[in-house]
This record gives C-alpha cells, structure tokens and sequence, in this order.
C-alpha cells in the first residue's frame, strides 16, 4: 500500500504535468493507469494519488515519480488541504475539496477505516463539550469527527514546577483570548504535541504547511469556475484585476459587471473552515510564509469581541465558532528560509518552548524504533545531545529524533559507526567541522 499525506479533489493530468514538466504525457498516463488497477481507484483519484505523494517512489522499469517535499504545489495539497497523517504505519488520508483558482473536478467521498466520509462531513462543526477533561481542556463528544487525529502516544516532559509540556499546552490553548505559537529546533515533537492533545480531547484539527507557496486565497478562499467551461480563469483573473483597481470593489461585484457572476462558486479555504467550524488550525513554520498570506490571522486573534475574518472578495465578515483555535509552530531564524516573528502577530499568542527529549526518554524511543541495543541507544543520544550543543555556531547541522532514527536503521546494514558517518559527516565540506563530530562519534564508540 503506497502512503499518502493528502488527497485534494479537483485535480487534472494538465496540472500533474504542469509540475512534473520532465515527464512525457505517455509516462505520466500509464503511471496514473497503473495507480487505478492497482488500487481500485477512478482516473480522478489516482491523478490526486499521484500528484501529492511526497514520499514514495512509483516505479515501472525506472522511477516515474519521487518528490524531495519541497516542491510548492506538493507542500500545499499535502498539508494545507485537510487532515495530515504522519504515521508510520502507512496510514492513508482523506481526500478533500479543490482549493480556489484549481481546475474543477467530480466530487469524489474518501475512506478511513471502514468509514465513509463525504465533503459534507468534513465542513461538520466541532462536537459539543462534554463534563470530563483532558489536563485542562474540556474533552468533546466522540461523535467520529472525520478531523479528529489518531496519534495516542506522546512521551510528556517535565517543564517547571511539576508540570509537564501537555499540561503546559492545554492551558495555554484552552485561553480563547490568546493563540498559541510553539517555538523550537526541528524534531522538538511541537506539531506531534498538538495532534496528540487533539486527539485525546476529541478535538477536529486541520494542519497548513506554511511555505512560501501559501498565499491568502488558499488559506481564506475565493471564486472557482463551476465547470472547466473555457475562458472562464481569464475572466476570473480579469475580475481581480477589476477589483484591485477599484477601492472598495469586491471580486464577486466585478464578476457581476463582467455579467458571469453565476458561472462561479466561492469556496472557502480551510482556514475559513476552521474558523467557522471551530476545529483547531496548526500552522506549521508560520515565519517562513510571506507576510501577504499571514493578513487574516492579526483579526482571528482580535479581542473576543472584535474577533472576525474578511473574505473582501464577498464583501463578507464572519466571527468565529467558539471552539476555533488558532496554533502556530516556528524554527529558531537561524534556519534557512525563516523570518522575524511579526511583533503584533506574536503578542497575541501564548508563546511556548519546546526542547528535545530528555536522553532517557530519548533513548528508549529510538530503541522502540530500531533494532539498536540499549547501549547503542546510548550512543546515539549522547552524540546528538554534543551536536546540539554546538548547532549553529560550531556546525551548520544538528541531530533530530528522526536523524537518531535513520541512524539506527542503517546500522542493521553498515554497523553503527558507517551509519553514524553517513548521517552525520556525508556533504560537509569543511574538515573544520566534520572534525569535532569526527571525533565525538570516536570517544563515544571507544
């Protein structure tokens, strides 16, 4: 079974190709037709299958397509479009509606378990609170929310005082005055913490990658054609303009002056979802979008009785479900591709840090994922934590639980010392840096 992140509706072959520009049409039609027999799926799923995959390889001969994750397209349908599953286990996810300005599409239902979902579902509001809690967050009705993660272990560290970084969290996210930004080097567990509370809590959760492919159409939504009928983008993209133009002018009006309002839809991004819906958004590195997308989360973190979202382009003002939560994560601005945290944006959240494991609990996770011995373990945490110490200013690359884990699965193949140098010295150029690690991984294996 190939593991998928996401689905999204609505995508066509001219999109994939669109993408994946090296592949001729006849590669890219047999793979899509391999991916329907294998899998049972109609031609418009397995265009969506094919297109946001991020991870595996489909091969026929030679490799058809592997993506390396950073594509813009890829990070937006695998993570902005609905729910993300992020087990091992390879787990599939649920299929969602086009997002606006995508190509039209049949409407498809997707499948958890032995479940059945449709659209309709998904837009389903939060459930209702019941009397029990979970830390400090009241716990919502099971009612099989299509939205509600399955992530049920979580190793909880202590913090200050006797709390834990769960207990931490739930207080902090249970404060609808305030959002809530997670700040901490990759690895750190921030967007693991906040699927485990929501999935203890009962809580519906969607999660937004926010690269530099995000814009504030796909988050809050916009006008899609209602057929593939042609001409109908260019007309589309002449209302926008028509809009920009003309203070105080919406995209639908200017549609209206063009005399083809009816021919388009407005659907909401899954931001908007959320908002109205009260599910939980977690916006992943949230310093590496461009500061246009990140406009509608300064009014969705206003006080609470100013809170609102603008969807300008129907003249429209919505106030939010009061379950809605709105959950940031960042990387330390050292790392490539990050920028300052906007000051008021980040006075209007509760701000957490987040640190790796504890080396004890470290230890048993990495022994609980490969086949290291527990004196292997030990190894590998004592590297990491010496490595960590000395990122960024020694060397330009640390050691994450899921580097730990590589390791421990190429020592089944090289031994421990082969994978160590393979993860941790292959690509540096500098002997100035790869020495210190050189001789880490020696005092520790001696």
């Amino acid at each position: 079974m190939y593991q998928m992140e996401d689905l999204a509706m609505g995508i066509t072959e001219e999109d994939v190709r669109s993408v994946v520009e090296s592949r001729t049409t006849a590669e890219l039609d047999a793979c899509i037709s391999e991916l329907q027999s294998d899998h049972g799926l109609d031609r418009s799923q397995a265009r969506v299958m094919l297109l946001t995959n991020t991870r595996q390889e489909y091969k026929d001969g030679n490799t058809i397509l592997e993506w390396d994750g950073d594509a813009e397209f890829a990070d937006f349908t695998a993570d902005a479009q609905g729910k993300t599953f992020e087990s091992d286990s390879g787990t599939e996810s649920p299929e969602t509606t086009q997002s606006p300005g995508g190509s039209g599409g049949d409407e498809i239902e997707w499948e958890r378990g032995s479940i059945t979902y449709s659209e309709e579902d998904v837009d389903a509001e939060t459930p209702p609170q019941t009397d029990e809690e979970f830390y400090h967050l009241p716990i919502r009705a099971d009612e099989g929310h299509p939205l509600v993660p399955d992530e049920r272990e979580y190793f909880t560290q202590k913090v200050a005082n006797g709390v834990n970084d769960v207990e931490e969290f739930t207080f902090a996210v249970n404060d609808n005055d305030f959002g809530v930004l997670l700040t901490g080097e990759p690895g750190t567990g921030k967007g693991h913490m906040v699927k485990y509370v929501a999935a203890e809590a009962n809580i519906p959760m969607i999660r937004i990658n926010m690269g530099t492919g995000i814009t504030k159409e796909k988050l809050v939504g916009g006008y899609v054609p209602r057929s593939n009928g042609e001409g109908l983008n260019g007309q589309l993209d002449r209302a926008k303009q028509i809009a920009d133009e003309n203070e105080g002018l919406s995209v639908g009006q200017a549609l209206e002056t063009l005399s083809v309002r009816e021919k388009f839809v407005w659907k909401d991004g899954w931001f908007t979802k959320a908002f109205k819906n009260g599910w939980w958004i977690l916006l992943d590195e949230i310093n590496a979008a461009p500061p246009e997308a990140m406009m509608p989360f300064f009014g969705a973190l206003e006080d609470q009785k100013s809170r609102s979202l603008e969807l300008t382009e129907r003249s429209q003002t919505i106030r939010p479900h009061p379950g809605f939560r709105l959950i940031a994560t960042r990387n330390p601005v050292h790392h490539k591709g990050t920028n300052p945290m906007n000051d008021a944006l980040k006075d209007r959240m509760h701000e957490i840090e987040k640190d790796y494991l504890p080396k004890s609990a470290e230890k048993r996770l990495i022994q609980s994922q490969t086949s290291v011995t527990e004196d292997e373990a030990q190894v590998l945490v004592n590297i990491a934590s010496s490595i960590r110490a000395a990122y960024p200013d020694q060397i330009s690359r640390t050691l994450t639980p899921r580097g730990l884990k590589r390791i421990g699965k190429w020592s089944e193949l090289y031994g421990l010392e082969k994978a160590l140098s393979k993860e941790l010295l292959e690509g540096i150029d500098f002997e100035d840096e790869k020495d210190p690690i050189q001789r880490k991984i020696e005092q520790e294996l001696n």
